[in-house]
């Protein structure tokens, strides 16, 4: 199978963005499963380029030429889940989103906040008033349809990856990451684009360069649909 990702899903200039790229692979891999995925990533996934999935029944492998751009394998999610802020509480975390002030990749798909509306996602998480999360509100528009009002899939995945990069880095310096794998688990494949959402991300430790976080979809009822964990390798030595 041959996978293209086009030039406006991109994280930092000239490549994809991890979570939409890996939600694309996951999809390729296994389309219709509620079991946990996880992508990992070996390479930046480039834009516009025929990439190749070779698999077997259990894992796949995404290649550039003789370059491995990534892995997908079933997985097995343990993720223990915070009581989610409330929508309330989202939009005004939101305000807050250090990006607003200084961004690495200010182009980003996810939460570039030089994409406009309904080119970018615009996901602009930030930190949640005396709890230990950032969070963002959510809504979708109409071109994020795969068909009719469903969500497509890797719209999902996109929108987990990066409030799980400020869930990970929370309280830290703005050291610049790149997403290192993504673990995602849909517990409802049939979200519409006319509903609101919440996303809230929390860390989850640390080891020399890589930073970890949960990260979940949320109705603005408060009932998970989604749910995710991530890995960040940042890119400055000096966070060691």
């Amino acid at each position: 199978m041959t996978i293209s990702i086009d030039a406006r899903f991109n994280g930092p200039d000239g490549s994809g963005n991890g979570g939409y790229c890996a939600g694309r692979f996951a999809q390729a891999f296994a389309a219709e499963t509620t079991r946990a995925v996880t992508v990992r990533l070996m390479a930046p996934p480039p834009l516009e380029t025929a990439l190749q999935l070779r698999r077997d029944a259990a894992q796949g492998q995404i290649w550039h030429g003789e370059t491995q751009v990534a892995s997908v394998a079933f997985a097995d999610l343990s993720l223990t889940l915070p009581t989610p802020c409330t929508v309330a509480q989202a939009c005004e975390a939101s305000q807050g989103y250090v990006g607003f002030q200084a961004h690495p990749f200010p182009r980003c798909y996810v939460c570039g906040p030089d994409r406009a509306q309904g080119d970018g996602l615009r996901i602009f998480a930030g930190a949640v008033a005396g709890r230990e999360m950032v969070a963002a509100p959510w809504q979708p528009y109409p071109d994020l349809a795969e068909s009719s009002d469903r969500l497509a899939i890797e719209q999902i995945w996109a929108a987990l990856d990066c409030p799980s990069y400020f869930g990970a880095t929370l309280g830290e310096p703005g050291n610049p990451g790149l997403l290192g794998a993504l673990t995602v688990q849909i517990h409802q494949r049939s979200l519409s684009v006319s509903e609101r959402y919440l996303i809230c991300a929390w860390p989850l430790g640390k080891e020399r360069r890589k930073r970890f976080a949960g990260v979940a979809l949320f109705s603005e009822a408060g009932v998970c649909l989604a749910r995710g964990h991530s890995t960040w390798i940042l890119l400055s030595p000096q966070a060691e």
